[in-house]
């Protein structure tokens, strides 16, 4: 794949390009990332006439480039940050919850920036507090009240 990615690059090209230079390797690529080949086959010839710009019909290509990742550095850091979440005091997270809290931990605020007063705000007005209970129990009346009155 690497290989045939090289061919989009300019600097990797013979001198006099043909026509045709490129044209197996952005077929293949295409079928890989299932892209319209005959779209990027044509973005390609457009390329190869006029290097200094991007043809518009072989942007979906070259978008598939730029997203294939260069190294494991960020998969590496994801299960370094879950190893951070899922800890021996946590053990008993949910794969919901874990997920959650990774997701806010890699694309949420940095804590320094995190403006907790709206979320307060919100869970105050639910009238929730410390001192509410989570259930409200009513008291229940022994059976046997009406024997103990006798007694």
């Amino acid at each position: 794949m690497l290989h045939d990615l090289s061919v989009l690059d300019t600097g990797n090209w013979p001198s006099t390009p043909g026509v045709r230079h490129g044209e197996a390797q952005v077929k293949r690529l295409c079928r890989r990332f299932n892209l319209c080949e005959e779209q990027a086959v044509n973005g390609m010839r457009d390329f190869i006439e006029h290097p200094d710009s991007e043809p518009e019909s072989l942007k979906p290509l070259i978008r598939c480039m730029q997203t294939i990742p260069c190294s494991t550095a960020e998969c590496e850091r994801g299960f370094s940050l879950m190893n951070n979440v899922c800890t021996d005091k946590r053990s008993a997270l949910s794969l919901f919850n874990v997920s959650n809290l990774m997701m806010i931990s890699i694309n949420g605020p940095p804590v320094r920036l995190f403006e907790p007063r709206n979320y307060i705000t919100t869970w105050m007005r639910s009238h929730r507090s410390a001192t509410q209970a989570r259930r409200q129990c009513t008291p229940q009346i022994p059976e046997y009240k009406h024997i103990w009155k006798v007694l």
